[in-house]
């Protein structure tokens, strides 16, 4: 599933059940942590293969990566998630690929072997990956978060952001979360009283 920040438009042709689940067999030696890892520089090696900059991972994707692979290991099943542009903040583009397999390389392969999950790996403009892998004695429940995030601000749009955010976190101060949005959108004038 690819979202977009505008008007959070759904690009995604799911396909018959929107998840690659494959039969093999997988080393039971290593972490999920090594899983994840692994999948991470598969990802970043099959990316710079097609030219493409490495993606830079996130702990927040890859925190909220593990929670949906658990979600979907303990229902036994796979399905895109239809709150990831609500569990995120500051994006403009978000996707994800999820999957379940016992062979976590042929749950690659078949990543790449379908339209829709190939283009999130080879997506230019994401910049950010989050990989959740939980292992459910041999069968890998996987979630893989890509992002886009919004661009920093600087200068006064700085400033205004982190007096907004600290008023909106509800820190008493002279300002509340409205007198700045009045300010920063010029409505503020007159309308002391």
């Amino acid at each position: 599933m690819k979202l977009h920040a505008k008007g959070l438009i759904v690009a995604v042709t799911l396909t018959a059940l929107t998840a690659v689940a494959i039969a093999g067999a997988t080393g039971a030696a290593a972490s999920t942590t090594d899983f994840e890892k692994s999948m991470v520089a598969w990802h970043n090696d099959t990316r710079v293969q097609y030219g493409l900059p490495p993606l830079r991972v996130s702990a927040e994707l890859s925190s909220l990566a593990r929670r949906y692979s658990q979600r979907m290991a303990e229902a036994g099943d796979v399905w895109h998630m239809p709150s990831l542009g609500s569990d995120m903040r500051r994006w403009n583009e978000l996707g994800d690929n999820v999957g379940m397999s016992n062979d976590l390389n042929r749950l690659e392969g078949g990543f790449m072997d379908s339209p829709t999950h190939r283009d999130n790996i080879l997506y230019s403009k994401y910049k950010l990956v989050g990989v959740g892998i939980i292992d459910d004695e041999g069968e890998f429940f996987v979630t893989v978060i890509f992002m886009t995030p919004l661009p920093a601000l600087k200068g006064p749009a700085a400033v205004s952001q982190q007096r907004l955010t600290t008023a909106m976190k509800g820190s008493q101060g002279p300002e509340t979360a409205v007198d700045i949005l009045l300010q920063l959108t010029g409505m503020d004038a007159g309308l002391s009283g």
